[in-house]
C-alpha cells in the first residue's frame, strides 16, 4: 500500500498526462513528470519544446487542457496554495525598478504574510547570500542587467518555497553570478530540501548541476534520468567530432553518405559531424582518410567523451535541422 503522505513529501510536485493547444498548435502534449525534494532537475528543449508552457502549467500561470498537476496531495491547486509552495523567476527579468532592493525584497516579504520585522530579517538575508548587500539601498534600475537578474532569483525565494522554478535564470549573466547561482542553488537542494526545476540551454551547466534532466521536444518528454544514465544510455562512451572548414549541404550530404559505410552512428548539424567511437578512437584515420577522397576540407577532428549535449543533439536532431543516421 502507498503512504500517500510519505510519496507527497518526497514528491511534492507531479505531473500526470498534462496538454496544453494554443488555436491549432499543441504546445505541450502528454507530459508526465515527477519532481522530488533535494533534487535539480533541469528541462532541456530546443526553442519551441513546449518548456516554457510546461512551466506555466507547473507554476499555475496556465491550466491544462488534459492531465493534471498534483502539488503535495492537491489535484489541480489554487493559486493561494501555488504561491505559497512554489516560488517562480521567469526568464524576464521582473523587479520594481523604482524601489530599492531592501525595499522590495521586504515587501515582497509582507505579500506572503511575513511580519515586516521578519521580511526585512529575510531581505536582509537574501541580500547577503547573493552578494548584493552593497546595493541594498539602490534603485534596482541602476543595477547591472546580473545583479537585476540575481534580484529577480532573490524574489522568488523570500518566502523559503518547497519547489523553486526557474525559467533561464542564467540569461545575461557574467561568469561570476553564474557560480553564485549555482552553489545558491545547490544549497537549497542539499541543505533545505528544496525542489529545484531549472529551464535551461546550458548543457554543460546541466551536466554539472543536475540530479536528473529531462529532455523534451515538440512538446513530449524525450528522454529523462541522472545526466550519467542519460550518456551511457544514448550511444558509445566515446564519439569522433569533425568540423568542416565550410557548409555548404553539397559537401556534408556527400560526405556524411561516404561514412555511412563505417556503420556508426551519425549526427550531422552545420558544419559539425559526431560518430560513435570507441575508446580507442579507431575511426579518427577512416573518418579523415574518407574526408580527403571527397575532397572536403577539415577544421578540426578530435577523438573525445560523449558529453550531455551530445545526446541532445542527438535525440533532437531532426527538429534542429540536423541529420541522425
Amino acid at each position: 500500500m502507498i503512504d500517500r503522505q510519505t510519496e507527497s513529501t518526497q514528491a511534492p510536485l507531479r505531473v500526470q498526462q498534462i496538454s496544453r493547444t494554443f488555436g491549432e498548435l499543441l504546445a505541450v502534449r502528454h507530459f508526465s513528470i515527477t519532481i522530488k525534494s533535494g533534487e535539480l532537475l533541469s528541462l532541456l528543449g530546443p526553442n519551441g519544446a513546449g518548456k516554457t508552457t510546461l512551466i506555466r502549467m507547473l507554476t499555475g500561470i496556465l491550466r491544462p487542457d488534459q492531465g493534471e498537476v498534483i502539488l503535495d496531495d492537491t489535484s489541480q491547486p489554487g493559486r493561494r496554495e501555488i504561491s505559497r509552495r512554489i516560488g517562480y523567476c521567469p526568464q524576464r527579468i521582473i523587479v520594481w525598478m523604482d524601489l530599492t532592493c531592501l525595499e522590495q525584497l521586504t515587501f515582497a516579504g509582507e505579500l506572503y504574510g511575513l511580519s515586516h520585522r521578519d521580511a526585512r530579517s529575510r531581505a536582509m538575508e537574501l541580500l547577503e547570500i547573493f552578494n548584493l548587500s552593497p546595493k541594498k539601498n539602490a534603485l534596482a534600475k541602476t543595477l547591472s542587467g546580473g545583479m537585476q537578474r540575481r534580484l529577480s532569483v532573490a524574489l522568488a525565494m523570500v518566502h523559503k518555497p518547497a519547489i523553486l522554478v526557474l525559467d533561464e535564470p542564467e540569461a545575461g549573466l557574467d561568469p561570476q553570478s553564474r557560480v553564485l547561482i549555482r552553489n545558491v542553488l545547490h544549497s537549497l537542494c542539499r541543505s533545505d530540501n528544496t525542489a529545484v526545476v531549472l529551464s535551461t540551454h546550458d548543457m554543460a551547466e546541466a551536466e554539472l548541476l543536475s540530479d536528473r534532466v529531462a529532455i523534451m521536444n515538440r512538446g513530449m518528454l524525450l528522454a529523462e534520468g541522472t545526466p550519467e544514465a542519460l550518456i551511457a544510455e544514448n550511444g558509445s562512451a566515446y564519439l569522433v567530432e569533425m568540423r568542416l572548414t565550410t557548409a555548404v549541404p553539397a559537401d556534408i550530404e556527400r560526405l556524411t553518405h561516404a561514412l555511412g559505410r563505417l556503420g556508426a552512428k551519425m549526427v550531422a548539424k552545420d558544419n559539425t559531424i559526431i560518430l560513435d567511437s570507441d575508446a580507442s578512437g579507431a575511426l579518427v584515420r577512416p573518418v579523415r582518410t574518407i574526408a580527403a577522397a571527397e575532397n572536403v576540407a577539415i577544421t578540426e577532428l578530435r577523438h573525445r567523451k560523449r558529453t550531455l549535449e551530445d545526446v541532445f543533439l542527438s535525440l533532437t536532431a531532426g527538429s534542429m535541422g540536423g541529420v541522425a543516421k
